[in-house]
């Protein structure tokens, strides 16, 4: 099923630049799980449901990081980004991958970073801040 266009997507961390995120597509890689960024997407918001509160996506997800970074799926997808549900690995129901066209291009990654709004502190961290 199709994310609705206003779903909210968190990616975990505040990684924001190019270098480091080619980092961790290239260790993806390596991984063999391919040239791709997880994602958790809100799967509960339709055109009817208001779906999850960016807190209880957090929550319902267990995101470990201290921070966060905030989009939608319509701005990913008006982008030129796919994002597929991916919950092998006993993956929480709301984790999603995107994956980039290899070779992974770092104009595509500064276009991806852009998606997301500026890092914000993770309403439910499972880290202790450092």
């Amino acid at each position: 099923m199709a994310l609705h266009p206003a779903a909210t997507v968190v990616r975990a961390g505040s990684v924001r630049d190019v270098a480091t995120l080619l980092g961790k597509v290239q260790e993806a890689i390596e991984d063999g799980d391919g040239a791709c960024i997880s994602l958790f997407a809100d799967i509960s918001k339709t055109g009817e449901e208001d779906g999850m509160s960016l807190q209880e996506l957090c929550r319902v997800s267990e995101i470990p990081h201290n921070k966060i970074q905030v989009s939608t799926a319509g701005r990913l997808q008006n982008s030129g980004f796919d994002i597929a549900l991916d919950v092998s690995n006993d993956q929480a129901a709301t984790h999603h991958s995107l994956t980039f066209t290899e070779p992974v291009e770092e104009s595509e990654l500064e276009k991806f970073i852009r998606c997301f709004d500026e890092p914000i502190p993770n309403p439910t961290p499972k880290r202790k801040p450092r």
